[in-house]
């Protein structure tokens, strides 16, 4: 007995957050049933004082049945006040619900032991044995209670069943009810006899029916709470579930470059990229990186599979894919080679992933790659987008050794390439029709010529008009690149300052020797830029100092460099001025000009203007 009360105990006071929501929503649920069954309490002493109801002609009904009234209401408002959530209520109100029930029954005109049981089976709601027990133990003893006052006391209910009179006994009624004159002579009735035989006769057998449908309803509250302890663990569960695949699509996502625009120093190119997993994570990626100041890699795979195995083998195939291209491979049929070796090698779960691989030489526009199974590239040159169908090798993971084949594209100013995973073709209709190749070319080629960025959008745009309400089965992964050319290769903005000059001409000096420049040619470039932003230095923001923008650009048939110096300085054109008579001496020479001239000789073409508030000077020289 006394585990069983500290059980009580415990289960009043210790509840998980999960039980205690139940608790909650069970206190404002028997608040309610308190309600509806005070409603019927009224609405039976209304039906009494009408004369629709009788109560065995007790004169105490009404008085019991307005005391149960009021005890309902104020027990069902306390719970309502304080929101269900305090964990007194349930006694509060499972007690007050058992006396309620017994007073109404003591004006029945016949046992209604069922009534009773309302309290009880209203107890399950809280799934907990522990107070389905207590409230047994409760009614048991308000219901003998009841009973007892009701035969032995005279008060409430008398079933004449369980009376037995004195032999020779007589009743006078003198127009007055059996039952009142009873009450008004008690000494003709032999109460123990009574008491016996309702005790052997009804109070035993009600008590077993009782005990039995207890032990039913306590069964029931202990696997409700069952219940919701295995719910909690499946919610706790999948919410951990959904956690980690929040935190393996975040790493997912990060691991992807994703801030646009990706390089926006380099004017050569522009390059944009999204992933959309049909689930939490995918086994879609993408990637591009610059393997070297003047060679960008381009990535897109599809791994075998769905969620986090996928994803898994998609962060380890791109980052062998990455490591191995940046320590010095330019080829890519060779990177993938090395990578399915590194994949099969360990490969236990037979996973593989196809690959597309390009690597462009921005100076040139030459681009180099290779195909591990993937889907056809789109090219886009003489201003129309078409599906080159490149010759595939077999996908990275699957043979051990094998051997893929490189292939050349000459990119020319204004081409664009947009590569995908199966997921853009093979998005589905409700009817089971497929995007298709057909359709993607014919977005892509409604024009041609739009950014990277709106050329992926318009793909989207377009799927999702095509497939609608039908469900995403496979991750879409897009990237598009166009390349501008080397025009706006390279630029550099510094202060103007003398002290810059050797970082100007370094700048430049680094891109004139990718270019194989001549050293007599670089000599006479670097004597024009110490002319020309020495000029800038001094005299620009005089006596402040301001900014300079140096720009490098390359342009080819001849091939030729470009140098354009920007300042916002006063104006001022140093063409304006007459060249300097070099025939004559030193001493009859006007001072200054001669750099300006020197400069004017040496390179191909020197053009000033001022726009913008800019003073804007280029110089040219062919590289021969």
């Amino acid at each position: 007995m006394p585990k069983f009360i500290d059980k009580i105990k415990e289960e009043l006071v210790h509840t998980t957050d999960t039980l205690w929501q139940n608790e909650v929503q069970a206190n404002l649920t028997v608040a309610r049933i308190l309600i509806i069954t005070s409603t019927l309490a009224l609405m039976a002493l209304v039906a009494e004082r009408l004369g629709l109801l009788g109560f065995g002609g007790s004169n105490d009904a009404g008085f019991i049945l307005i005391q149960s009234f009021i005890e309902l209401v104020v027990a069902a408002a306390i719970c309502l006040y304080f929101k269900g959530e305090k964990r007194w209520l349930k006694i509060l109100m499972l007690l007050v619900y058992c006396f309620a029930c017994a007073r109404i029954e003591s004006v029945l005109t016949s046992s209604v032991t069922l009534l009773m049981i309302f309290p009880l089976v209203l107890s399950i709601r809280y799934y907990s044995r522990p107070v389905t027990v207590f409230t047994a133990v409760v009614i048991v003893l308000i219901s003998g209670l009841a009973d007892y006052s009701a035969i032995y006391l005279g008060n409430g209910r008398m079933d004449l069943n369980y009376i037995r009179l004195f032999e020779g006994a007589a009743i006078n009624l003198n127009g007055q009810t059996l039952r009142k004159a009873i009450y008004e002579n008690p000494a003709i009735i032999d109460m123990a006899a009574s008491w016996r035989t309702y005790f052997l006769s009804f109070f035993l057998p009600k008590l077993a029916m009782f005990i039995m449908v207890s032990l039913v309803c306590a069964e029931i509250a202990k696997k409700g709470r069952e219940a919701i302890f295995a719910q909690q663990a499946e919610t706790q569960k999948t919410e951990r579930i959904a956690t980690e695949l929040n935190l393996a699509s975040n790493i997912q996502t990060n691991m992807l470059p994703n801030i646009f625009p990706a390089f926006p120093e380099r004017k050569e190119f522009d390059i944009f990229a999204t992933m959309d997993p049909a689930k939490e994570v995918g086994g879609d990626f993408y990637d591009f990186y610059m393997i070297d100041e003047n060679h960008l890699a381009l990535v897109i795979a599809d791994v075998s599979g769905k969620g986090i195995p996928a994803a898994m083998f998609m962060m380890a195939s791109k980052i062998m894919i990455s490591n191995i291209s940046t320590f010095g491979a330019h080829d890519p049929a060779l990177i993938l080679e090395k990578t399915n070796q590194q994949i099969t090698a360990t490969n236990k779960s037979d996973m593989f992933v196809t690959v597309w691989l390009g690597i462009i030489d921005l100076a040139t526009g030459k681009m180099t790659c290779a195909n591990a199974g993937h889907e056809y590239p789109c090219l886009k040159q003489n201003n129309q987008f078409t599906l080159l169908k490149d010759k595939h090798g077999l996908v990275v993971g699957g043979i051990e050794n094998s051997k893929y084949k490189n292939y050349e594209i000459d990119l020319q100013e204004g081409d664009s390439l947009f590569v995908y995973t199966d997921g853009v073709a093979e998005a589905t209709n409700s009817n089971n029709e497929l995007f298709g190749t057909d359709r993607l070319l014919e977005v892509l080629n409604k024009d041609p010529n739009i950014s990277p960025e709106k050329m992926i959008g318009n793909v989207r745009t377009a799927i999702d008009e095509f497939v609608l309400d039908a469900p995403q089965f496979d991750d879409i992964t897009m990237l598009a690149f166009k390349y501008n050319g080397v025009k706006n290769m390279h630029e550099l903005n510094i202060e103007a300052t003398i002290e810059n000059v050797p970082i100007v001409t370094a700048f430049v000096d680094d891109k004139l020797e990718k270019l194989d420049c001549p050293i007599k040619v670089q000599t006479q470039i670097d004597i024009a830029i110490d002319e020309l932003f020495s000029n800038i230095a001094k005299y620009a923001y005089h006596p402040e100092i301001g900014p300079a923008t140096v720009k490098v650009e390359v342009e080819e048939d001849p091939m030729a460099v470009v140098i354009t110096f920007i300042d916002q300085g006063v104006p001022y054109d140093p063409l304006a001025n007459e060249d300097p008579d070099i025939s004559l001496g030193v001493d009859d020479r006007e001072i200054g000009g001669l750099g300006i001239y020197l400069v004017k000789k040496t390179m191909d073409d020197v053009a000033y203007e001022y726009k913008d508030g800019q003073n804007i000077l280029k110089i040219k020289k062919e590289i021969k």
